[in-house]
């Protein structure tokens, strides 16, 4: 039979009983928020489907106030340390012209993905389906992962574009899952995705660091080839030169990267400091190959399709 929650006093009593759980089980702080919500379903046999209630009524631990009353319980535990970018990571997508931020969010297992023009729309990002029960999906708005993505564009994009941004999204989840998922104990691997999220800001944040973008993209690229290469056991060159990583990935085996994704990408050092304009088309062109690149990579690597 499941416990039944009447008073603060058990309430609490239950949340100290999880959080010494969580705490036995290395469960890392940032996580120990939704952990602690499926830990209180599953004893109290309840659903909870987000978005959470803002203030939970006090004294009421049913329906929607005690999903309410467990984060507000856990974040008064541990405060901005549950803080955390649940991402991916970053990529840049073209709108008529212009770069924008997209987030690549943490995704666990299926989900529903909308391109829904309507920004205000809420969708539960939080499902806790009960044994025995259907499963039941959280759902995404990949719109509402752009950042300061403006409503009257939104509202105003075709089903074409709509189409496009979550073919974009669905390519980049792919390899920023894979990589995530796959090469978190390579130093190469994942300085290289910190150096796409810095071509991604860099790309949207002004002009004038547009070179900036340009360069981590290059940076991006070259230890993706050198990672592929030191995977098959073989010394890479020393060199920011895709024109020869290139070669001596394909010769171990890596699909042969277009010649125009190369050219795309390199640039010399000099692009961080320089002061001539770069076109955005190039700039965001120069990001693609990285991707394209790592795509190839994981691929190959992983078998990831």
């Amino acid at each position: 039979m499941a416990r039944m929650i009447e008073s603060e006093r058990a309430f609490d009593s239950l949340m100290h009983e999880i959080d010494q759980k969580m705490q036995v089980d290395g469960v890392p702080i940032h996580l120990r928020e939704l952990t602690a919500m499926s830990e209180v379903a599953k004893l109290l046999d309840v659903e909870f489907i987000s978005p959470l209630k803002p203030k939970p009524t006090p004294g009421v631990y049913s329906g929607a106030d005690l999903p309410a009353h467990v984060s507000v319980w856990i974040r008064n535990r541990y405060g901005d340390r549950l803080n955390f970018d649940f991402t991916n990571g970053y990529a840049v997508l073209l709108i008529r012209g212009d770069p924008w931020l997209l987030r690549f969010p943490l995704l666990y297992g299926a989900v529903t993905l909308v391109c829904e023009r309507d920004l205000n729309k809420k969708y539960p990002s939080i499902v806790v389906t009960r044994p025995g029960e259907p499963l039941k999906k959280p759902t995404v708005s990949i719109l509402q992962c752009i950042k300061e993505f403006p409503q009257g564009l939104a509202a105003s994009l075709s089903d074409k574009e709509l189409r496009d941004i979550l073919k974009f999204f669905l390519y980049g989840h792919e390899f920023l899952n894979a990589l995530n998922s796959f090469c978190r104990d390579h130093p190469l691997a994942m300085s290289a995705l910190l150096d796409l999220n810095a071509s991604a800001r860099y790309c949207v944040s002004s002009p004038t660091e547009f070179g900036q973008s340009r360069w981590s993209s290059l940076q991006a690229a070259e230890k993706l080839l050198k990672f592929y290469i030191e995977s098959k056991g073989q010394p890479y060159p020393k060199t920011h030169l895709l024109s020869e990583l290139a070669p001596r990935a394909a010769a171990l085996g890596l699909s042969v990267i277009d010649a125009k994704v190369l050219d795309a990408i390199q640039c010399d050092a000099g692009v961080r400091y320089e002061q001539r304009p770069h076109a955005v088309k190039d700039v965001v062109a120069a990001h693609r190959g990285v991707l394209a690149i790592g795509s190839t990579v994981v691929a190959a690597l992983f078998s990831v399709k």
